[in-house]
């Protein structure tokens, strides 16, 4: 099973929040000082403008590499539609990224072009997840084989 590294991440933090939140929660002394300390700190001028770039990192660090890839396919999709050549190509190897957008699956297709092999990612209806062997049809580059994207959304058969 692929752990991606944001999640191992998201998962450390909030077990370590968690932890100090029940060891204040369970001694009133270390509840009290606890209180002050960040009290303290919050009262200090630049405690606003460092948390909020605390916020911000985290959506940076957390969203934007999903984002970044999907703005870049979308951008690969639209110009195949114009530059592209449609073709009907044998799926290679599925495998699963670990991702998913209302409850369907994020999948890596690895498809033949050519003489080429080409990936891209797809989500695809749980109940209609493509096989190695079926064919779906693809927009690839004509200069370089290697960057294709689906045609359309349901492009398997």
């Amino acid at each position: 099973m692929k752990v991606s590294w944001f999640k191992l991440i998201f998962w450390i933090s909030w077990v370590l929040f968690i932890f100090i939140l029940t060891s204040m929660l369970s001694d009133p002394q270390k509840q009290q000082n606890t209180i002050l300390f960040l009290s303290n700190i919050a009262q200090k001028p630049y405690f606003i403008p460092l948390f909020f770039a605390f916020l911000v990192s985290i959506i940076f660090i957390f969203y934007f590499p999903f984002w970044w890839r999907s703005f870049r396919q979308a951008q690969l999709h639209d110009r195949l539609k114009e530059e592209g050549v449609l073709m009907l190509a044998q799926i290679k190897k599925v495998e699963d990224t670990g991702i998913t957008v209302n409850k369907n699956p994020k999948l890596k297709i690895t498809v033949a072009v050519s003489d080429q092999t080409a990936d891209f990612e797809l989500t695809v209806s749980r109940v209609n997840i493509p096989q190695v062997g079926d064919f779906m049809t693809i927009l690839y580059d004509p200069q370089d084989h290697t960057k294709a994207v689906p045609a359309k959304k349901e492009a398997f058969f």
